[in-house]
């Protein structure tokens, strides 16, 4: 079954990120995790972004974080609450 993820309206802060224009394999693919972190980094709406990967569970890195990381941080938070 096919899953759509919601993407932020045009004018959001996605048009603001750092990585716009930037090739998207640059934060798919493992092998770039370091160098999109970096470009993450330097991002004035990274907050934001990940805030959005928490919800949607997209994959790539996303605020500075890879999927991976993202689920730890879900299941730390959990863990605090509960």
């Amino acid at each position: 079954m096919l899953t759509l993820k919601l993407l932020p309206a045009p004018g959001s802060w996605m048009d603001s990120a750092q990585c716009v224009g930037l090739p998207t394999e640059l934060f798919f693919d493992t092998t770039y995790a370091g160098h999109a972190k970096s470009v993450c980094g330097a991002c004035e709406v990274r907050e934001q972004c990940l805030e959005y990967a928490l919800t949607q569970e997209v994959h790539g890195v996303w605020g500075g974080l890879t999927d991976r990381e993202r689920t730890k941080l879900r299941s730390r938070a959990r863990s605090v609450r509960g």
